[in-house]
């Protein structure tokens, strides 16, 4: 949710900072920018869905583990989404543009 609301204040920005682009034109590279980070949160969203309405319930119940493991797990996956997997696609981005110009 807090990526989602970042969508909103980053759609917020465009309008209220232009910079050199027309209002405009910066609310609608702003909006594109935006949009596609909030489509990449739809996923979570959905999974966080099913693990409150079907999992939650269980808590009490489930051993500490299990519970560890499904929070560090849920961790681990966003930060290898959000952080781990673009760097390693711009470094090889960059690689091919370098071996290209070269």
């Amino acid at each position: 949710m807090v990526i989602e609301a970042m969508c909103g204040l980053i759609l917020g920005a465009s309008i209220l900072f232009p910079r050199t682009f027309s209002r405009f034109n910066s609310f609608k590279k702003g909006f594109k920018d935006s949009f596609k980070i909030f489509l990449s949160t739809i996923p979570f969203t959905i999974c966080a869905g099913i693990i409150e309405g079907y999992v939650t319930r269980h808590a009490l119940r489930m051993p500490l583990m299990v519970n560890l493991l499904i929070i560090f797990g849920s961790l681990a996956i966003v930060i290898f989404y959000y952080i781990v997997y673009p760097s390693v696609v711009n470094k090889k981005t960059n690689k091919n543009i370098n071996d290209t110009i070269l």
